[in-house]
């Protein structure tokens, strides 16, 4: 019907079409609905949920345009356009789909700058819903959030609107254990960086939210984005080269990582500063995460859902008798220092106000109903004084570490009655135990760190001492790992006992941890099972010069918690100041020892009293008549004495004694004869004492050395 005159949209409506008035060539045309059809099916194509499925179907014309929605690789899915005549020709990519959900989009972004492929094949999961849950609890308005995995078996950090060009909120960071960190874009967002799985692969993110740069698993860094916070931009950052080693920017440093030890994820610290990283060094499982700060020592432990467990273990010097009044009054972190809450009274000591040399009573688990800060309230023991030392240097590290102190040693008591099966053993694993209960109920996961221990006192003459140290270690390494399951060992960290008597037989449990330290340095560091902090007889002593006072035991404390950070963190592990080699010439002799904080020092007010040192040629002493230090070990912490001895020794096996003339036991110990000598480091230039800031060194330990 002509109906002329009448505008097209004044036409009545119809629900079918005999023809349909287009345009071709400029005017206007009639064209049949099938025709059309056709034409448009062409330009609009198919549709389908792979890739595979798509390029199986030929059958339309040259610059057909079809879909692929849901392929379960991201870069497969997108607009696709059709090459050659129908049944023949290919499909080629031209684009993202236009309804694309944030984790295309955000594919789409990150594969388009240049050569970045390798984050955008990493990037996994969209949490649209749920990521819109977590931005509108931080009062965050962004719709979409993007999830990058940062470590093996877990772990990723969200942030909101990753949209070239424009800003990118972070929602939240979560390591592989589960611990989250709400990070929000107010009061100046600091830089943060993800890295992908396997690494490395970094964006990094200034305050104003925008990436500015991002950097490949070559190590190659491409500018983004020059932002307004430029000074940001020239902040240290840890990169993770291509060796799975680290490295900063800008001219900083980070702390040494260990011999095979590789990086797989880095973050941002709690400040520009720091920075986080995972490490494979073994934990709770084979990668743990760290904090360090640029330019620190150690890394340490930061994981807000672990809980680290100090178990002390021995006798009298680790229960700690000392009655000194230098006590715990305000503790400090009481929510990252903890020990097990027993109710009123509670103190560290998981069995209290037991005379030396008896049994202790078993152990009520449910008595402990949770935690409480840390602290003392009779005298300091060695346990507790090593977990502040050590959270002094997580606090320096930037590190958000929380560790629980038991302490399960017994007073007066052989190994005897010490070892698996013994009362005091079983309840050190009932309360280890129950620690791990208490711990999972709060979401925390533990890991059993380490066993400082204070023993040989009991066994001092036992010539199968160093069996029964292996044996101890053996056994509570076995049971702490059937608790949690952990990859990581539980090594002791021992103190040699500077209380033994005159007689050879005397020396035996003080020797043999001296050799079961050097035997464990042969070991990887991960590996060494019983590692020597050092000797005793340079702390304050009770008067009985059995034990150590309040102040001796703090001080002891102290010494116990560099070994172990040193021990459990650092790069190169523990190693006590302690004798390496000695060589003759004549009368002339060099000592070689390991200095851990150089110089190595002759103390001239201890020299005054006792230098320490003897040498012997079979059961001859040769008298030593001046000792000078020759090379202090600056720079390789290797230093070196030269003796010189009154006279050529002749006939016999030559060896060095240090600091093994020990008490008249039938007479009683006193300060005379407390077995000690003059050689020390200089540690105390930066370690004082926490109560009486007095320097702690480090003293060389009780040996025996052959030439």
């Amino acid at each position: 019907m002509s109906l002329p005159g009448v505008k097209a949209t004044n036409l009545p409506l119809t629900s079918l079409a005999d023809s349909v008035i287009v345009v071709r060539g400029g005017g206007a045309r009639q064209i049949e609905p099938g025709l059309l059809s056709a034409q448009l099916g062409a330009i609009n194509g198919p549709s389908y949920e792979t890739r595979i499925q798509l390029f199986a179907d030929l059958g339309w014309p040259a610059g057909s345009v079809g879909k692929v929605l849901g392929d379960t690789n991201l870069a497969n899915r997108g607009v696709y356009k059709k090459s050659g005549a129908s049944g023949s020709g290919s499909w080629a990519r031209i684009g993202p789909l236009p309804e694309a959900d944030a984790e295309g989009l955000a594919s789409e972004i990150v594969a388009s700058r240049q050569g970045a492929a390798d984050l955008a094949t990493n990037l996994t999961g969209i949490k649209t819903a749920a990521a819109a849950e977590a931005i509108a609890r931080e009062k965050l308005e962004a719709k979409t959030a993007l999830r990058s995995s940062i470590s093996p078996g877990g772990g990723y950090v969200e942030a909101a609107g990753l949209v070239q060009g424009s800003p990118v909120s972070v929602v939240r960071e979560v390591d592989k254990f589960g611990i989250t960190r709400q990070l929000t874009p107010e009061g100046g967002l600091p830089v943060l960086r993800w890295s992908t799985d396997p690494a490395p692969a970094l964006v990094d993110i200034d305050r104003s939210g925008r990436i500015f740069q991002t950097i490949d698993r070559g190590g190659t860094v491409r500018v983004e984005a020059v932002t307004e916070d430029q000074a940001t931009a020239e902040a240290p950052m840890a990169v993770i080269l291509p060796d799975g080693s680290l490295s900063a920017t800008d001219g900083a440093t980070v702390p040494a990582m260990r011999t095979g030890e590789a990086a797989r994820a880095v973050s941002a610290g709690i400040d520009k500063a720091s920075f986080r990283v995972a490490l494979t060094r073994p934990g709770l499982s084979a990668v743990t995460s760290f904090a360090a700060a640029f330019g620190g020592r150690h890394y340490a432990w930061s994981n807000d859902t672990a809980l680290y467990i100090i178990l002390a273990l021995g006798q009298s010097n680790m229960y700690s008798w000392g009655q000194n009044p230098l006590v715990t009054i305000a503790p400090a972190h009481p929510d990252r220092m903890l020990m097990l809450d027993r109710g009123p009274g509670t103190t560290v000591r998981i069995t209290d106000g037991v005379p030396g040399g008896e049994t202790p009573p078993v152990l009520n688990p449910a008595t402990m109903t949770g935690f409480t800060a840390l602290k003392a309230v009779i005298g300091q023991d060695p346990a507790s004084a090593s977990a502040y030392r050590m959270m002094e240097h997580a606090d320096a590290a930037r590190a958000r570490t929380r560790v629980l102190v038991i302490n399960g040693a017994a007073s007066g008591m052989s190994y005897a009655n010490l070892k698996q099966g013994t009362v005091a053993f079983e309840n050190a694993i009932a309360a280890a135990n129950r620690a791990a209960v208490l711990a999972n109920a709060l979401g925390w996961r533990v890991v059993f760190a380490a066993a400082p221990c204070a023993h040989g006192e009991a066994d001092m003459a036992e010539a199968t001492y160093g069996d029964m140290l292996i044996e101890w270690q053996g056994d509570i390494e076995t049971r702490l790992k059937a608790i949690n399951g952990q990859v990581a060992s539980v090594p002791f960290f021992l103190s040699q006992p500077s209380n033994f008597g005159n007689t050879v037989a005397h020396r035996r449990s003080t020797l043999a941890m001296i050799s079961l330290h050097e035997a464990s340095l042969a070991l990887p560091i991960h590996q060494r099972t019983h590692v020597l902090a050092g000797p005793i007889y340079q702390h304050a002593w009770s008067s009985d010069y059995l034990h150590l006072n309040g102040s001796g035991s703090a001080a002891n404390g102290w010494t116990f918690g560099d070994a172990m950070a040193d021990g459990l963190w650092g790069a190169q592990g523990w190693d006590c100041l302690r004798i390496k080699s000695a060589v003759r010439t004549g009368t002339q002799v060099d000592v070689t020892y390991h200095v851990p904080s150089p110089p190595l020092v002759i103390d001239a007010t201890a020299a005054a009293d006792r230098l320490g040192i003897r040498f012997f040629a079979g059961s001859t002493e040769t008298a030593v008549s001046n000792a000078t230090v020759i090379d202090n070990g600056v720079g390789d912490r290797t230093g070196v004495i030269r003796l010189t001895l009154a006279a050529v020794p002749s006939g016999g096996a030559e060896r060095i004694e240090y600091a093994l003339d020990g008490h008249n036991i039938g007479s009683g110990r006193v300060q005379a004869t407390v077995p000690r000598g003059a050689v020390r480091d200089s540690a105390g230039l930066l370690r004082l004492h926490p109560y009486t800031g007095a320097p702690l060194h480090n003293w060389a330990v009780h040996q025996q050395r052959s030439l």
